[in-house]
């Protein structure tokens, strides 16, 4: 019973992310109006608003004006409640530390589906209470991890000027940031991550168009889906270090 609380509250967690994610980067409030359909404005209902299973009891669609909803509600809601429950039973890092994570993970992931956008001060105060965090569980070294991060920061650069595509601007942020707060390894094995599963897309993509897809993608889902999975299984870090 207890694992399907957990479950219910990260869905409930993942649909107000979803919001926060929607409406801070065109400067609206998470507060009102009410959520309500973007295509129509109908005010949604309490039936409406239960995550995961109104998307899949109204296939997909407005129950108002059948407007094909956006999918990325279902999955971000979906992939909350299993990012809840299973940060609250690992023991690699404090539970805190990864709800903290997975809150600012999806609200920037929205937004740049969306947008192409990391708002700077979405960035901001994902780095304030990590690093907060970072120090009050001693987590890393932060010399180690300060000069890490530097580099990164170098590498990315450079990487940029050369290839003005290869990165954006918010991508080197959120990388800096992360590896500020987990340190080098976790971030070499999710950077990794992150770009084969973007590649993988790409050709998922091209293959079902037939066509070569040129077009950017948002690749901040991408790098938190990296990490994630670099957090919640450090068994990986060893095995790609293996090899």
């Amino acid at each position: 019973m207890a694992n399907l609380i957990y479950l219910l509250i990260g869905s409930v967690f993942g649909s107000f992310c979803t919001v926060v994610g929607y409406r801070i980067p065109l400067k609206q409030s998470i507060a009102s109006p009410r959520s309500h359909c973007s295509s129509c404005g109908k005010t949604l209902q309490a039936m409406d608003l239960i995550p995961v299973f109104s998307y899949l009891f109204r296939r997909g669609k407005c129950h108002y004006c059948h407007s094909r909803i956006q999918p990325i509600h279902f999955w971000i809601e979906l992939f909350a409640a299993f990012a809840f429950y299973y940060s609250l039973q690992q023991v690699s890092f404090p539970p805190l530390v990864l709800l903290v994570f997975f809150f600012f993970a999806f609200i920037l992931s929205v937004s740049d589906y969306l947008y192409f956008l990391l708002p700077n001060l979405l960035l901001f105060f994902f780095l304030l209470s990590l690093t907060i965090l970072k120090f009050y569980y001693s987590l890393g070294d932060p010399l180690i991890d300060l000069l890490s991060a530097s580099l990164l920061f170098l590498f990315c650069y450079l990487l940029f000027k050369i290839f003005p595509h290869s990165f954006g601007g918010g991508d080197i942020k959120l990388l800096v940031l992360l590896t500020w707060i987990f340190g080098f390894s976790i971030s070499l094995v999710s950077l990794f991550i992150a770009s084969v599963t973007a590649l993988l897309f790409i050709m998922g993509i091209s293959i079902k168009r037939n066509k070569l897809w040129a077009d950017p993608i948002p690749f901040a889902p991408f790098i938190f889906l990296g990490y994630t999975i670099g957090l919640l299984f450090p068994d990986i870090q060893s095995l790609y270090f293996y090899f």
